[in-house]
């Protein structure tokens, strides 16, 4: 596998996140791991001069290098450490249960170890061996490897500019199908699969310790308050019962009896939210906070000037005695108007325009 494609088009490049298995990140560089040597043998060592006290190696391509262990009798790992990395280039030294480890400061294919023995100069013979004392294989070479491969990011076919979807191409295909990836990324409004393009996406929202910010109480109550208004009565295929009948408003002005019919509706969908809660507090808690008391006030109201546009205020009571009020603006245009803007919300826009001092021009 070489690319991983995505539904959308990806509107910020920089922005983009790649995650292997959930919890990896993988930069565009790719994933890649240094040349790695561990030792066999496990500390303390007794270390010689001029027996076993030499550490000879080339890192990647370059020069050999040939390093005096810290000798002693008894001498534990974590004291040879600081004397080979004060030496060393290259390479940086560590302990891991008592072995030494060597790990090269570059990562990917390109690094390597090589451990070699270092030789007397008239004879050839391998002197000062620190290779069989540490458990360091003589003449053994390991090599970096590459992870994860980088990766480029480009346009899948090009259909209408911007909005083309796009796909992460691999310079190098995969080794292993065992893996899974995740991209995040930004797209544009208009083709969000999150949102649908309406701006506001209804999902988990973590807190700082990364746990579900959840609605509660009187917050809690205020979201069921305004969603058994607005849901339409019969729309729910489990609960047909649940919501209002508003929506065969649709059209009507406002005159005294439309008023009185909203407020009508509005009170009994507030009447049903009542029952629910006493038979749910039956069989699980319900908070004093989220507990709906009494209705205190329902007003309906017309805007000025847009005879189809009603103005709803609901003011009510917890259990807890806490006073909370909702209010919406319900617009109750006709799906028709000849006579009127072709966009059905102008009256709804002109009206929030008024409130607000804006003047939209053409």
């Amino acid at each position: 596998m070489r690319t991983l494609r995505v539904p959308r088009f990806i509107a910020n490049k920089s922005a983009v996140e790649l995650l292997m298995n959930g919890s990896v990140q993988i930069p565009q560089a790719g994933l890649n791991s240094p040349a790695r040597v561990v030792g066999s043998a496990v500390g303390p060592f007794d270390i010689v001069t001029d027996v076993n006290d030499l550490l000879s190696f080339r890192i990647d391509s370059g020069p050999r290098q040939t390093l005096r262990l810290f000798h002693g009798d008894q001498v534990r790992t974590t004291d040879l450490v600081l004397p080979l990395n004060v030496q060393a280039t290259g390479v940086l030294f560590s302990e891991s249960r008592g072995h030494l480890v060597m790990e090269t400061t570059t990562k990917g294919s390109s690094s390597k170890i090589f451990l070699e023995p270092t030789q007397d100069d008239a004879t050839g013979a391998d002197i000062g061996t620190g290779h069989v004392t540490l458990g360091l294989n003589n003449r053994y070479e390991v090599q970096g490897q590459t992870v994860v491969p980088g990766w480029v990011i480009e346009n899948v076919r090009a259909t209408v500019p911007p909005l083309q979807p796009s796909q992460l191409r691999f310079v190098s295909p995969l080794r292993t199908f065992a893996n899974f990836f995740e991209v995040s990324y930004y797209t544009q409004l208009e083709v969000c699969p999150r949102c649908h393009g309406i701006g506001t996406e209804h999902d988990f929202v973590p807190d700082n310790l990364g746990d579900p910010d959840i609605v509660e109480n009187e917050d809690l109550l205020l979201q069921m308050v305004e969603k058994i208004i607005l849901t339409v009565l019969g729309s729910d295929p489990f609960a047909p019962w649940y919501g209002s009948d508003l929506v065969t408003l649709v059209g009507s002005k406002a005159t005294p009896f439309i008023r009185k019919e909203v407020r009508r509706q509005i009170t009994t969908a507030l009447s049903k939210l009542q029952n629910i809660q006493s038979q749910q507090q039956k069989i699980q808690l319900v908070s004093d906070g989220e507990f709906l008391a009494r209705v205190d006030q329902v007003t309906v109201d017309s805007a000025p000037n847009i005879p189809t546009l009603f103005l709803v205020n609901v003011a009510f009571t917890t259990r807890s005695g806490v006073q909370r009020d909702v209010s919406q603006a319900l617009n109750f245009g006709g799906p028709i108007d000849l006579l009127g803007p072709p966009n059905p919300n102008a009256n709804l826009e002109a009206f929030i325009d008024q409130q607000t001092g804006l003047l939209r021009r053409a």
